[in-house]
């Protein structure tokens, strides 16, 4: 299932200039590859790890079997 999501606030991933910006909406996929990840709500974002409460889910997008 992917995932339309608005990150809570800005990141930076440092030393790159990697960044989620607040005011945008990003494609995520849940990271399933994480211990407990149902659990805490974690997503991977452009190659930052988000866990529930520090984005907003726009939209949800279920594959076609």
């Amino acid at each position: 299932m992917g995932l339309m999501v608005k990150p809570i606030m800005d990141y930076k991933m440092c030393p790159s200039n990697v960044t989620l910006d607040s005011n945008k909406v990003y494609i995520a996929v849940h990271a399933t590859n994480q211990p407990d990840w149902e659990k805490y709500g974690l997503i991977f974002v452009d190659g930052f790890l988000l866990e529930r409460g520090e984005y907003e889910i726009v939209a949800e997008h279920k594959k076609a079997k």
